[in-house]
């Protein structure tokens, strides 16, 4: 019934709690949707691992109302008993964190993992179901470091437009001329302006962290941004520029 529900085959709030009434299902009142995708396990004893871990937090915590499955994903209801905005949300995000801890310490794979929005009607379950879904969906496509920070639909600002906007420059034949600059010199050079250039944005432009992130001395994190500000005629100090370059870096990851 759960996953008729997830395909929108209900179309009314009655239709629906009457045949959860027949089979004595109780509906949850406000809930969230996580998927754990299935697809970055490489063989079925893994899976049935993982498979195991979410059957025994699904039965000694009160916070999760079902949990059902296929062969690509495991979809589990979170309902939040409390009617504070986003609490389902909090619940949701415990429970993949209780999850990937106990993964963790037994060296197994992380799944790439989506958590939908709040909802408090349940014929929202699809949108909440899909939402998930595209966060595991980008997530995928960018960096595998993003699936243990950016698991919420919620919090995916940018990435959630990336295709919008892949599309609007391929209509308007827009490319980057400053990271075409770049990858030329990589390419030529064997250089790595280009990671570069991307982890010094993410770290707004701090060469501290950015070094860090790098590992390597700040003399040649240094060297590396002068050269890409003399390659790509670069203006750090301008804020526009900067998140340009990052969106189009973004799309580019996301482009391979």
């Amino acid at each position: 019934m759960y996953w008729r529900l997830l395909k929108g085959e209900f179309k009314t709030e009655r239709a629906l709690k009457r045949e959860a009434e027949l089979i004595r299902l109780t509906l949850p009142a406000k809930f969230s949707l996580i998927v754990f995708s299935l697809a970055s396990f490489s063989s079925d004893q893994e899976i049935d691992q993982f498979r195991n871990l979410i059957r025994s937090f699904s039965t000694y915590t009160s916070k999760t109302t079902h949990w059902i499955e296929n062969r690509e994903q495991i979809v589990v209801i979170i309902d939040s008993p409390s009617l504070i905005e986003g609490s389902s949300q909090t619940l949701a995000n415990e429970f993949v964190n209780q999850i990937f801890e106990q993964m963790e310490k037994k060296k197994l794979i992380l799944p790439y993992v989506g958590i939908g929005n709040e909802y408090t009607n349940i014929l929202m379950a699809g949108k909440s179901y899909t939402e998930a879904l595209e966060v595991i969906n980008i997530v995928s496509m960018l960096k595998p470091e993003l699936s243990r920070r950016l698991i919420e639909y919620s919090k995916l600002g940018i990435y959630r437009l990336l295709t919008t906007i892949h599309e609007k420059n391929k209509n308007d034949n827009y490319f980057n001329e400053s990271l075409i600059k770049i990858m030329e010199y990589d390419r030529e050079n064997q250089s790595e302006l280009l990671q570069t250039l991307e982890v010094y944005l993410v770290n707004n432009c701090k060469l501290k962290e950015t070094a860090e992130r790098l590992y390597v001395h700040p003399n040649t994190l240094n060297y590396r941004i002068k050269r890409i500000m003399e390659i790509a005629k670069i203006d750090f100090d301008d804020f526009h520029t900067r998140c340009q370059l990052y969106i189009d870096l973004l799309i580019l990851r996301y482009l391979k």
